[in-house]
C-alpha cells in the first residue's frame, strides 16, 4: 500500500452532469482514506476541482492540511490529458503541470487514461472496472479498443494502481497476470453527513411535494445508462401493477442521456407507455444530491438492478442511510452487501416484483 505520510498528494476531482459519480468518487476516496488513516494530518492534500462543483469539497475545509483549489478552465474534462486512439497527439494540461511543480506533488490520484511518463512517479491510477469485457455489446468497437489500450498501457508501465472492489482486481489479474506489483484494492465508503445535515422532516416533506411522489415509493437513484438496467425494473412495476393488481410507485433520479446508447431512454419511455404504467414510474431527472438523499430517506427500499459496477455509489449511499436495498446478483453486490440487503436474479422481474411488494 502506499505510504502517504509526510507525502503531497494531489485528488484530480473530475466529473459534472453527466458523470456526477467522477465527483463523488474523489469525494468518497478522500473520507474513506482518512478514516482508515492512510491520510493523516501528516499528509498535505490538494483537491483539483472545476469551480462549479468545488461546493462538493466544502466539508474538507475543517481540515488544516486539505486544500481545494479551483481549476480556472472551462475545458476540464480531459484534465490529465488528451490522447487521440492512435497515440498520435496529446496535449497536457499547463495548470495542473504548474501546480504539480509548484507545489512539489507527491502522488497525483485518480489517473484513469493513458501512461503520463514524464509524471511516471507522481501518477497513481485508477481503473473502475472492466464493464467492456464482460458487457461488449454496451460499448462501441473504438471504445473497446480504445479501453483494452488505455488499460494495457495503465498495466504495463504503473508504479501505483488502484481498483475498487476484489472483483476488478480478479477480473485484472485474469488479463494481466504478470503486472500484480503495486496493486491495490481500495473499497469507498459514502460520505453523506454534510449533505443530509440540513435535510429534516419538512426539506422531505417539500422535496415529495415538489416532485409530487407518494409517501410510499421504491426508489431508484441511477444514471440511465444501459447497464443500470432500468428495464428490467420497469417490467417488474408492470407486472407488480398489470397482473398482480398493486397501486406501487417507482421513483427514478439521474441523467437521461446515454451517450452509448442514443436512443435507449426513448425505448424505455416507449415500453412505459405500452404497458399503461405512466402513472406509476416517476422520471425526474438530475436533481440536486440533498433532494436525492431526501427521496432515498423517505423511500420504502432503494433499488439497484445495474448489471455490471465498479463498486456502487447507490448502494453505499444506501449503506450509509441504513436503509434497505434490493440489489441485482453481480459479483461486486455480494462484496458490499449487508444484511439489510437483498439479492435477485438481475434479469428475473417476478423475483424483483415479488421482492418489492414485501415492502408495502
Amino acid at each position: 500500500m502506499i505510504d502517504l505520510k509526510n507525502k503531497k498528494i494531489m485528488f484530480i476531482a473530475n466529473g459534472g452532469k453527466e458523470w456526477i459519480g467522477g465527483l463523488y468518487y474523489v469525494k468518497n476516496i478522500i473520507y474513506t482514506m482518512i478514516k482508515k488513516s492512510m491520510i493523516t494530518g501528516e499528509t498535505s492534500v490538494y483537491i483539483l476541482v472545476k469551480g462549479e462543483s468545488a461546493s462538493i469539497f466544502e466539508t474538507f475545509r475543517k481540515y488544516k492540511n486539505v486544500n481545494i483549489i479551483e481549476y480556472k478552465n472551462n475545458k476540464f474534462n480531459d484534465i490529465i490529458i488528451k490522447a487521440s486512439i492512435k497515440f498520435t497527439k496529446k496535449i497536457f494540461d499547463v495548470q495542473m503541470i504548474t501546480l504539480i511543480k509548484n507545489y512539489k506533488i507527491d502522488y497525483i490520484y485518480p489517473v484513469n487514461s493513458f501512461p503520463l511518463f514524464f509524471l511516471k512517479k507522481q501518477s497513481v491510477y485508477w481503473i473502475p472496472d472492466f464493464q467492456h469485457i464482460h458487457l461488449p455489446e454496451m460499448f462501441s468497437e473504438k471504445e473497446i479498443d480504445f479501453r483494452n489500450k488505455s488499460f494495457r498501457n495503465i498495466a504495463q508501465n504503473h508504479l501505483n494502481l488502484i481498483l475498487s472492489s476484489n472483483d476488478a482486481y480478479n477480473d485484472y489479474k485474469t488479463i494481466y497476470p504478470q503486472y500484480l506489483n503495486g496493486v491495490n484494492v481500495i473499497n469507498f465508503e459514502s460520505f453523506i453527513e454534510d449533505d443530509i445535515e440540513n435535510i429534516d422532516n419538512e426539506f422531505i416533506k417539500r422535496t415529495l411535494e415538489k416532485y409530487n411522489v407518494p409517501e410510499e415509493f421504491v426508489f431508484l437513484p441511477n444514471q440511465f445508462w444501459k447497464h443500470k438496467n432500468h428495464i428490467t425494473a420497469f417490467k417488474a412495476i408492470s407486472y407488480l401493477v398489470n397482473n398482480k393488481k398493486k397501486d406501487i410507485t417507482l421513483v427514478c433520479t439521474g441523467n437521461t442521456e446515454d451517450y452509448r446508447n442514443i436512443d435507449y431512454f426513448s425505448k424505455l419511455k416507449k415500453f412505459i407507455n405500452e404497458k399503461n404504467i405512466s402513472n406509476n414510474i416517476r422520471i425526474l431527472g438530475f436533481i440536486s444530491r440533498r433532494e436525492q438523499l431526501a427521496l432515498m430517506i423517505a423511500c420504502k427500499v432503494v433499488l439497484q438492478p445495474s448489471l455490471f459496477e465498479g463498486w456502487g455509489t447507490v448502494v453505499e449511499d444506501a449503506k450509509a442511510l441504513n436503509k434497505s436495498i434490493i440489489m441485482s446478483n453481480i459479483n461486486v453486490h455480494y462484496e458490499q452487501k449487508n444484511d439489510k440487503c437483498t439479492i435477485f436474479e438481475r434479469d428475473n422481474y417476478v423475483e424483483l416484483g415479488n421482492l418489492i411488494e414485501k415492502y408495502f
